[in-house]
């Protein structure tokens, strides 16, 4: 309700835990009223030291989430490559005859032959070439697509419900970051 602000104000030094459940973010909005239901959802959220994020689909909860567990910087890389040859091969011949003739009634005789050349021409071209890239870029730390992948539990997921956990003001100490992948067993 509205006045769970004014109970976690006090609940801390009277070292109480409150716990709430909540499909999304909206849902609180709802409950809280119309109006200013969104404001006063933000700040009963802003009370919540310790968030569990399981299995998400509605857009608003996953933005809200992704903005706790904030940007990394990721390095992608590529490469590329190819190579090529080529072969060029040319032949060719040339074949003749020359001889004697005559006009006007005048003969003679010159020369008769016949000859032959021949060319042969070969060439070979090879190349390889290859290249790579490095780039970072500014990411949020944990993408969408990975709360919508969460295992929700059940026989088909072995009972198991996977999550990702914030708390105010701590890196974990397993990745350094503020995103706790988790695993919780329904059995238990």
């Amino acid at each position: 309700t509205a006045r769970d602000t004014d109970f976690f104000s006090i609940a801390r030094s009277a070292r109480v835990a409150p716990v709430y459940l909540s499909q999304n973010f909206a849902a609180y909005q709802q409950r809280l009223g119309s109006g200013n239901g969104e404001h006063t959802a933000q700040a009963l959220m802003g009370y919540f030291q310790t968030k569990i994020f399981h299995a998400l689909s509605d857009p608003p909860t996953i933005q809200y989430a992704q903005s706790l567990f904030g940007k990394t910087v990721r390095q992608r890389g590529g490469s590329n490559g190819g190579s090529s040859w080529s072969r060029t091969k040319t032949e060719g011949s040339d074949r003749g005859t020359n001889g004697g003739g005559g006009g006007n009634g005048v003969t003679w005789n010159a020369h008769s032959g016949y000859s032959t050349s021949q060319s042969k021409s070969e060439a070979r071209q090879s190349g390889v070439s290859s290249g790579w890239s490095l780039q970072e870029q500014v990411e949020d730390a944990v993408f969408a697509q990975d709360f919508t992948l969460l295992a929700g539990g059940g026989r088909r997921c072995g009972y198991r419900v996977q999550a990702f956990v914030f708390a105010t003001g701590r890196l974990w100490r397993i990745n350094g970051t503020s995103c706790l992948p988790a695993v919780f067993d329904q059995r238990v």
